[in-house]
């Protein structure tokens, strides 16, 4: 995925939106039309986007940590 930098209540330019746009349709995050204008269409794809990808995020970290946790761990 391209670094872009929009959102919800930010200084958006049209490009970085298209470009982001572009993304969600790509891996089927539908959108919307891909016009360079934030909608609701493209922050509820953004919003999925992210409920998906960063719940598996955080669940690889957690289960990252539980291991180092373990390994450290030793008893008396």
């Amino acid at each position: 995925m391209p670094s872009i930098t929009v959102g919800n209540g930010k200084k958006n330019p049209k490009a970085e939106i298209l470009k982001l746009q572009k993304a969600l349709n790509a891996v089927r995050f539908k959108c919307g039309a891909e016009d360079g204008l934030w909608g609701p269409k493209t922050q509820d794809a953004l919003e999925r986007f992210q409920k998906v990808y960063l719940s598996i995020f955080h669940m690889k970290l957690t289960e990252s940590l539980a291991i180092t946790h373990e390994r450290n761990c030793k008893p008396f």
